[in-house]
């Protein structure tokens, strides 16, 4: 719920459940989210440090941060970074020879090294990576008998839809009004 009200509390918590998850996606063979969790708890103090900067540079006393919006010329790179991610991933989760779903394991994590860096750089558009990751980890889950992690990726399904709707009312409402000159 941190990240859905964009507070900045939401590094500190989001180090503790990779802890957890590195375990649980190292025991399923799912080796790449297993990996991932190992990056999320690195993108966490970049993340935190981004948000402390932010914080100071735009003098605001509260925890939650006024999302901002990503350049439009970085789309494309960015969607090259995840499909090379994707591709490299897989590849190596192939060659490695035991992850039980090389592809969708290699696509989440791709997908979701890009969305931490957009999150850490308060881009309300990073909720279109986790659009796509969580109902394809819904999937992945049931896939490898990981039930009630399953249920908690549908929750988050909802939570995605919701916090993209807030980011992007919260950085529309940041921006100043275009008065019509008479």
């Amino acid at each position: 719920m941190l990240e859905y009200r964009a507070n900045r509390w939401l590094w500190l918590f989001g180090a503790l459940m990779p802890l957890f998850y590195i375990y649980i996606f190292f025991k399923q063979q799912l080796y790449a989210n297993a990996a991932i969790n190992v990056y999320y708890l690195g993108a966490s103090v970049y993340g935190a440090v981004c948000w402390a900067k932010a914080a100071r540079n735009t003098e605001q006393s509260s925890s939650e941060l006024t999302p901002t919006r990503m350049p439009s010329r970085m789309w494309w790179m960015l969607a090259v970074v995840a499909i090379l991610l994707t591709l490299l991933i897989t590849l190596l989760l192939h060659q490695l020879g035991e992850s039980s779903e090389a592809l969708i394991d290699g696509l989440t994590t791709a997908l979701s090294i890009v969305g931490i860096w957009m999150m850490a750089k308060r881009y309300y558009q990073q909720w279109i990576c986790w659009m796509v990751v969580e109902p394809l980890m819904v999937l992945l889950s049931i896939r490898t008998g990981m039930y009630p992690t399953a249920i908690m990726y549908l929750v988050y399904c909802v939570i995605v839809w919701l916090g993209y709707r807030r980011w992007k009312n919260l950085y529309e409402q940041s921006q100043p009004t275009q008065g019509l000159s008479s």
